[in-house]
């Protein structure tokens, strides 16, 4: 752990660093917020601490968490990444920005928001006719997401070469799920393939 010059606690994590902002320290007297002073203190084996400038023992103290920022993002966001610089990748339902990668009337996105939840970098849209669903994405060092789901539509859109680019049909098939790779930039799909193993793959040797 350390406080870095700007009063935030860092925890360094084999996953990476978690950040605690620095808290905000305030008393409410006659209607009013009276803030004051305060900062985290490294203690001994790893303890943390608070330090408070001088408030008045007779009213309550409020240390509050900080919250970076908080936006509206809809109609739903079902799963979300992080990037190495704080860039927070989104899935929902959100209109396609200019430039990036589009399906005329697809309806599932995903959308990139800056680090400071200011601004859209690139919202991406992609699915079929029926009904599919996007239930998880990560993101690798280069800004690449990777979106996973389930997909009902045979025209949902796969990339030619892919592992499997037509729709996997049995008898009791009504889903395939599907493996997506989106650009760093929004703006193409560097591979998208359907994934469905009941008849449709040739058995696999082991060796």
């Amino acid at each position: 752990m350390r406080i870095d010059t700007s009063g935030d606690l860092v925890l360094q994590t084999k996953a990476g660093e978690v950040r605690q902002h620095r808290p905000m320290v305030y008393q409410e007297a006659n209607g009013a917020r009276h803030e004051m002073a305060g900062s985290y203190v490294l203690g001994k084996r790893g303890a943390v601490a608070f330090q408070i400038g001088t408030y008045d023992a007779s009213l309550p103290l409020v240390i509050d968490p900080v919250i970076a920022y908080a936006t509206y993002f809809g109609p739903y966001g079902s799963a979300i990444a992080v990037d190495s610089v704080g860039n927070a990748y989104v899935v929902g339902e959100i209109p396609a920005t200019p430039g990036a990668f589009q399906i005329p009337g697809a309806f599932l996105s995903v959308t990139k928001l800056n680090a400071t939840g200011t601004a859209l970098i690139y919202s991406a849209t992609f699915s079929g006719n029926t009904d599919d669903r996007i239930n998880d994405i990560a993101v690798d060092a280069a800004g690449n997401a990777y979106i996973t789901g389930r997909a009902e539509s045979p025209d949902f859109p796969t990339t030619p070469g892919a592992f499997q680019t037509s729709f996997g049909r049995s008898a009791n098939t009504y889903y395939n799920a599907f493996v997506t790779k989106l650009n760093a930039a929004g703006n193409a799909l560097v591979y998208s393939t359907f994934l469905k193993g009941e008849t449709t793959f040739p058995a696999l040797s082991r060796k």
